[in-house]
């Protein structure tokens, strides 16, 4: 019945039995599912606390988000710089073999210094030299990595120690007695060792003459002091 029939019709008493009967039902309804209202607050709660907790989470994530970056970029970084090295280790490895022959090379040397084998060792400096030179235009390239420069600066210097060793062996025994051609052969293999590394000057067989006669003298010294003197004849003789 619409509310202007009963309004109309002169029975207000029909819509305040029909309101308080809606009422009724309402009450009804409400007593019936009370724990449903319940826990539709409940639900609500808990709803609100976890959306209060979700929002304390994402402030702090966003608090700690400039340092997250800034860490994950520190570890590129070192996961790159790993992975630099072990490439460089990995080619190390690679070229093991041959590495292992190079890096004998001034042991070579030495051994033939300590057993007077001068032109094996000399010989052994410019193989080392022409091999050492060609591993360094290599290393210089872009994919090549810094280990093998590292090991081929070592190599040289070592090889130039040996070098260094080979002419103060060669001094050495220019101060010792000798027969002038074995002079002169000493004389020719310091002429070569000293142009292996750098160009000769334009006064060097000057200084060579000089360092020559110095080493003569030095041997023609020692000699004059071991003479005995108790005999002055034989003193003299000798000594002229």
């Amino acid at each position: 019945m619409a509310l202007e029939e009963v309004t109309s019709g002169g029975q207000p008493w029909r819509l305040e039995r029909r309101i308080e009967d809606v009422t009724d039902r309402l009450r009804v309804l409400a007593l019936k599912n009370y724990h449903v209202f319940v826990q539709n607050q409940q639900c609500a709660q808990v709803v609100t606390s976890e959306l209060q907790s979700l929002g304390d989470n994402l402030t702090s994530v966003q608090t700690s988000l400039p340092s997250l970056v800034s860490q994950s970029k520190a570890l590129d970084t070192t996961v790159h710089d790993a992975a630099k090295t072990n490439a460089e280790i990995q080619y190390v490895l690679g070229q093991y073999a041959g590495l292992m022959g190079v890096l004998e090379i001034p042991q070579l040397i030495d051994g033939c210094i300590a057993n007077d084998l001068l032109e094996d060792a000399l010989e052994t400096i410019q193989f080392a030299k022409k091999l050492l030179e060609q591993t360094y235009t290599s290393s210089m390239q872009p994919k090549s990595s810094n280990a093998s420069s590292s090991i081929v600066h070592t190599l040289v210097a070592e090889v130039k120690r040996a070098t260094t060793a080979l002419r103060a062996k060669l001094v050495d025994k220019l101060r010792g007695e000798l027969p002038l051609a074995k002079c002169l052969h000493l004389v020719a293999y310091l002429r070569r060792v000293d142009g292996l590394w750098t160009p000769l000057p334009a006064d060097y067989d000057y200084h060579l003459k000089q360092e020559f006669l110095a080493c003569r003298d030095a041997y023609l010294s020692k000699t004059v002091q071991s003479i005995p003197t108790s005999d002055a004849y034989n003193y003299v003789s000798r000594k002229i």
